[in-house]
């Protein structure tokens, strides 16, 4: 799915890869790799150089579906008709989110496997500076680099606390100790009123109750931090 937004430094459209491993004229995987594709609003050369990137990424996550589902799809199939049993195929989908921030471009995307009775759900993103197409990592939109990680945490977990009240939940401080060891500073993205920090689904609340996410404003750490080596 995109996100339009009103004046947007890039025009983005869909892109898809479709797979359909068979035996014996049965479907063993239905595969849908969606990816973004940069149309208009950047030179040739950075346009090329970010649809390259997620041409690659999408075909990468087909193949990768096609033999390790497959193989799993497979025995399963097999199963089903030694036992007289329909065989459900499994499904593996990649879908995508743009966002715009400044001359950032940030693409959320998400992968997603359903085998039977088991679902797994995994995300990701990328943030680039559409100056220059580079991909930027956390510590790049800081002058501090690298030392801007540790007050960075500080701040999340202070966000987390005001929004959960650690100290009065009973289960406060182990999921504080969760949210803390689980952070991985690259999964980040950006929005125009704030930094966001996303998690895995299920790995800090139930993932029925949706994704968990903490989001700093830019006006919570400017001063701490100094920001900023990249415009956001």
């Amino acid at each position: 799915m995109q996100t339009e937004q009103a004046a947007a430094p890039a025009e983005i459209t869909t892109k898809t890869l479709e797979a359909a491993p068979l035996l014996d004229g049965c479907e063993l995987v239905r595969i849908t790799a969606d990816y973004p594709a940069v149309e208009s609003g950047l030179t040739r050369p950075l346009r090329e150089r970010i649809n390259r990137y997620y041409r690659r990424l999408a075909g990468d996550y087909v193949r990768s579906a096609q033999r390790q589902l497959g193989a799993v799809a497979k025995q399963r199939a097999l199963v089903c008709a030694a036992g007289g049993e329909p065989f459900v195929p499994f499904t593996a989908r990649m879908s995508f989110e743009v966002l715009f921030s400044g001359r950032c471009m940030c693409v959320l995307y998400e992968q997603q496997e359903i085998c039977g009775p088991l679902v797994r759900r995994t995300r990701f993103s990328d943030v680039f500076d559409l100056g220059t197409g580079d991909r930027l990592r956390l510590r790049d939109l800081f002058v501090r680099g690298r030392r801007a990680l540790r007050p960075l945490r500080a701040l999340l977990l202070r966000a987390a606390d005001e929004r959960f009240d650690f100290a009065g939940r009973r289960d406060g401080a182990a999921l504080r100790r969760r949210i803390a060891a689980l952070w991985q500073p690259e999964q980040f993205y950006l929005l125009p009123d704030g930094l966001v920090f996303y998690y895995q689904p299920g790995e800090i609340l139930p993932a029925a109750r949706g994704d968990f996410i903490i989001k700093l404003s830019y006006d919570s750490f400017e001063k701490a931090l100094r920001r900023v080596k990249r415009g956001v």
